[in-house]
């Protein structure tokens, strides 16, 4: 028999390709020849996470990198993954309580060893090192944590200011103790910001976002060609908040942005003068927890319910006004503009959305969650409108390949008879993501050959639609929901429990599903993050093939 190491370099490659992760790892360790082969495969992403519990192999990590005893993560590392970077940090977050007379007193987390403060002072004087040793780093994602000392920040942001090839970069500023200064990384091509900070280190978020702006900029147009920016809790609404007007601030208008992908949450969007040149060349867009100018604005809370923010001041509704618009009146000047997106991705679904979605051909991938709705009337008027003929993605039947539909509540956005004609008609569909409702799950019932049956329970109709219907469906998302009566109720045990049901009788119908016998292929099917995949039996005396779904 061969040794491994005599093969052909293509087929190590194939091999490695349907290898588990370990398996590669061990691969590499037993000669030269496979451990150069193989380093990029293991090496290319490298983490950093320490835990107060399991740090010492991170510090070997390190202290290997520091000291460039070997040149392979120097060489093949990609994508560099930083989260927490101290010794001290517990990501058990679990907290102990002890009684005393009457009240619960929590039980004081246990001292460090000394051998973690050791860990620490080490940590600060080769971690630059360490980091800097990776010379092909493309890609980084930096979280910050509630256990990082400043210093560490400060190392990890020189390091990453260091990165000649760096052109993609996300950071998360949740525990930031320092503003990024974005505007000295020039090579940047995509942008992902994370605030979320806590109202007391909310200037570090703000001058970020300046620096940020400057960034946009100062490069050359079509430099950057995706910019994500998440900004600002949902309970700020009485402030100015975010706009697109702060990330395009010291933008030229001679030299406008050539924005491909846009992705921004917590925000006032206003299409005018200083956006519009921006945004000329977006194909991609995703909006969510959109802001709208309001005396008394009311946002989403935790758990299903809205809270009412409280009156905005005369002097910020107006800069609200300024650079904030309704959704309905962003979505028809997007439309004005023949600003034609090729995907959208959104969780406040608007009437002039709809009307947008006519007006063109051409989108391929949508995902809406019509969560933003605190009637029912509303929820319903608005999937009536989504569905009703003309069907609102009737021009895009020809390019829609995948589409997600999100709720919270049961309802005329979920699958039903009523949309069935409505979603035959995306032809292309690839992928799509929709909740069915419990009631809907009653009486299994047989197709004939070749027939959608209207009267089956919901889960066979939806299959028969795919089947018969849309001949390019390679993976369906079935989803539960929580019961209509529920709304304006905190989603609790009670709403839990019932999906919980609803998702049982999801998998029983999926198992006792038999396709058409025209059906040669299904798709696989995902519940709950459980993935069922097709598969079929003969029967009969003719071995005719019926296609089903194992879910045992």
């Amino acid at each position: 028999m061969a040794h491994f190491s005599s093969l052909a370099p293509e087929l190590v490659d194939y091999i490695v390709e349907y290898s588990e992760i370990q398996a590669i790892k061990s691969l590499r360790l037993t000669c030269k020849f496979l451990d150069d082969r193989l380093a990029s495969k293991v090496l290319q992403t490298l983490s950093f996470d320490m835990d107060r519990y399991d740090f010492e192999s991170q510090m070997d990590m390190i202290r290997s990198l520091a000291t460039m005893s070997s040149d392979a993560a120097s060489r093949t590392t990609r994508n560099l993954v930083v989260k927490s970077l101290s010794p001290k940090h517990d990501n058990n977050t679990t907290q102990v309580y002890h009684t005393v007379g009457q009240e619960l007193v929590r039980y004081p987390p246990a001292p460090f060893e000394q051998k973690i403060y050791k860990a620490e002072k080490e940590l600060k004087l080769i971690l630059f090192d360490a980091l800097t040793s990776l010379k092909n780093v493309k890609s980084a994602r930096w979280e910050t944590t509630s256990s990082d000392e400043e210093w560490a920040q400060t190392i990890v942001l020189n390091a990453l200011l260091s990165y000649a090839n760096l052109t993609s970069l996300h950071i998360s500023l949740t525990h930031a103790r320092i503003a990024i200064p974005f505007h000295l990384f020039s090579n940047l091509e995509k942008i992902i910001l994370d605030e979320h900070l806590s109202p007391d280190k909310k200037s570090i978020g703000q001058d970020s976002v300046v620096n940020l702006a400057k960034l946009v900029a100062q490069l050359p147009p079509g430099q950057i060609s995706s910019l994500t920016v998440h900004r600002e809790w949902h309970m700020t609404r009485s402030t100015k908040a975010l706009s697109l007007h702060d990330l395009f601030q010291f933008m030229d208008e001679a030299t406008p942005l050539h924005l491909q992908r846009l992705e921004i949450s917590g925000s006032f969007v206003r299409l005018d003068s200083v956006t519009v040149p921006h945004l000329r060349h977006l194909t991609s867009l995703h909006i969510n927890n959109a802001f709208e100018p309001s005396r008394e604005p009311v946002v989403k809370g935790a758990r299903g319910t809205f809270v009412r923010c409280g009156t905005v001041a005369d002097d910020v509704l107006e800069k609200q006004r300024a650079v904030g618009s309704s959704l309905n009146q962003f979505w028809t000047d997007l439309s004005r503009e023949s600003i034609h997106l090729e995907e959208i991705v959104l969780n406040n679904v608007v009437p002039g959305f709809m009307q947008y979605l006519t007006t063109y051909s051409g989108l391929k991938r949508l995902k809406l969650s019509a969560v933003f709705f605190t009637t029912t009337a509303g929820s319903e008027a608005s999937a009536q409108m989504f569905f009703s003929n003309p069907f609102k993605l009737e021009s895009h039947s020809d390019s829609l390949e995948n589409l997600s539909i999100n709720v919270t509540y049961e309802g005329l956005w979920c699958f039903g008879r009523h949309c069935v004609d409505s979603i035959s008609q995306l032809k292309l569909l690839r992928k799509l993501e929709i909740a069915i409702a419990g009631d809907d799950l009653g009486q299994l019932e047989e197709s004939e050959p070749d027939f959608i049956n209207q009267q089956a329970n919901a889960i066979i109709l939806l299959l028969d639609t795919v089947t018969l219907q849309l001949p390019r469906m390679r993976h369906l998302t079935i989803n539960s929901a929580v019961p209509e009566s529920h709304r304006g109720s905190k989603i609790g045990t009670r709403s839990y429990m019932y999906m919980r049901s609803v998702k049982t009788k999801i998998i029983d119908s999926i198992g006792q599903y038999k396709a058409p016998l025209a059906c040669t292929h299904l798709p696989s099917i995902g519940v709950s993050g459980t993935v069922y995949h097709p598969k079929s039996d003969y029967i009969g005396e003719n071995g005719s093939v019926v296609w089903g779904y194992h879910v045992a």
